[in-house]
C-alpha cells in the first residue's frame, strides 16, 4: 500500500444528530476529542481519535519520528518539506504495534462510563484495558524486532537463520585478536587462515556462495 502523502489533526466533536463534524480548536464549544488522519492521493483515512491533541500529536510523533508543528489551526498539515515515508511491512512492525495501542486507548476513552444492562462496568472495557496493558509491555520487544529487521537489511534469511550475526562478530573478534600481534600472527600462519574465513563468512552474509 502507498505510504500517506502528509497528514493532519482536527479537533471533532459530536452535533445534535450525533454525527462527528470537525471543529477549530478555539470553536466557542470546543473540540470533543481529536482525530489524527492520514492523507493519501487527496484522501484522507482516520488512523485514531485522542482525548486530547497531545495525544495526538504524540502518535503522529511515533509514526514519523518528526515532532508535529506548533499550530492550532483546523485542518493544520503537518508536513514541512519531506515527509518521512512508513517502511515497508514488517519493518513497521512498531508503527503497527504503536496504532493498535493507539486504537485501544481511543475505543477505552470513547466508551468510559458506559455500564451494561445490569448496571455495571462494561467488561469489555476491562478485557480492552487488559489488552492494552500487555501490549504496552511488548513493546521493547517490537522495538528490538523492528531495529533487527532494519539492521539485517541485505542478509539473506537462510543466513540469518544459521546465525550468520552471530559469526560475523566471533569473525571480527577473531581477526582483531589475530591483528594485535600483526607479525607474530603472520609468522605462524594465522593472518591469511582469518583473511579466508572472513571472506567466506562475508560471502554468506551478502547471500554468494561460500
Amino acid at each position: 500500500m502507498k505510504p500517506f502523502d502528509d497528514y493532519e489533526i482536527s479537533g471533532c466533536r459530536y452535533d445534535h444528530h450525533h454525527d462527528i463534524v470537525r471543529v477549530d480548536d478555539d470553536d466557542e464549544d470546543g473540540p470533543q476529542f481529536w482525530t489524527l488522519y492520514g492523507l493519501r492521493d487527496g484522501m484522507a483515512e482516520e488512523i485514531a481519535d485522542l482525548p486530547t491533541r497531545e495525544a495526538a500529536e504524540r502518535l503522529y510523533s511515533s509514526i514519523t519520528g518528526k515532532q508535529f508543528p506548533l499550530s492550532r489551526r483546523f485542518g493544520t498539515r503537518a508536513s514541512d518539506g519531506a515527509l518521512p515515508q512508513e517502511q515497508d511491512a514488517p519493518a513497521s512492525l512498531k508503527l503497527r504495534h504503536d496504532r493498535l495501542l493507539a486504537a485501544l486507548q481511543s475505543m477505552i476513552w470513547r466508551f468510559e462510563g458506559i455500564e451494561d444492562e445490569t448496571g455495571e462496568p462494561d467488561e469489555t472495557l476491562e478485557e480492552a484495558r487488559v489488552v492494552v496493558a500487555r501490549v504496552s509491555s511488548e513493546a521493547p520487544n517490537v522495538r528490538r524486532m523492528s531495529a533487527a529487521w532494519n539492521g539485517c537489511q541485505g542478509i539473506p534469511t537462510e543466513a540469518l537463520e544459521h546465525g550468520i550475526v552471530a559469526e560475523l562478530v566471533d569473525t571480527l573478534d577473531e581477526f582483531f585478536n589475530i591483528m594485535h600481534d600483526y607479525e607474530c600472527s603472520a609468522r605462524k600462519g594465522y593472518v591469511q587462515g582469518s583473511l579466508q574465513r572472513s571472506k567466506a563468512v562475508l560471502d554468506r552474509a551478502r547471500g554468494r556462495a561460500a
